[in-house]
């Protein structure tokens, strides 16, 4: 998930603006509403799975929340200025300067992720999660377990998982 997604979902936008000027404008419409729909999707997937691998559990609530916050109130203020603008200017224009708007986010986007290497950096904190998670599962069955032989490998397990924690700091 990256700027692209974002600059193909302009492309689209581009479909329902010429619509209207294109022979078969309804087709044209729907195929432009049907790629935004498989877009979306190639967003929203990608995006929550990175949230959900990114945010600790403890903190995903609150997260997701202020996420879904920011959208509502962008949409709230995307709609009010759009409805605003149909007043003066037809509505495949309005789709046109939105697909433009969009493409230069995704534009903008692409380079920043690529600049500061924020894939790269995703990453590096998935596998240092992933890592946490799983020592303290290890801890969690050490406590539970009474068979002193199931102990000494969920120790020896406990150190490799460390030891790979610490090898996967100090490469940063």
């Amino acid at each position: 998930m990256d700027g692209f997604t974002v600059m193909v979902a302009s492309l689209c936008l581009t479909f329902i603006a010429v619509a209207p000027y294109l022979p078969g404008g309804a087709i044209w419409l729907y195929a432009g509403f049907a790629l935004i729909g498989m877009i979306n999707v190639g967003f929203n997937i990608p995006f929550s799975t990175l949230l959900q691998t990114i945010v600790r559990n403890e903190h995903l609530g609150k997260v997701s929340g202020i996420i879904d916050l920011i959208i509502n109130a962008a949409s709230l203020l995307a709609a009010t200025i759009a409805a605003t603008l149909a007043g003066f200017i037809p509505t495949s224009i309005i789709f046109g300067i939105v697909a433009v708007l969009i493409l230069m986010a995704g534009i903008v986007g692409y380079i920043v992720i690529r600049v500061l290497k924020l894939e790269d950096e995703a990453q590096e904190r998935e596998v240092s999660m992933k890592t946490e998670r799983e020592q303290e599962e290890l801890k969690k069955k050490m406590e539970e377990k009474v068979d002193f032989a199931d102990k000494i490998q969920l120790t020896v397990d406990l150190i490799k998982a460390d030891e790979m924690k610490s090898s996967n700091l100090t490469l940063d």
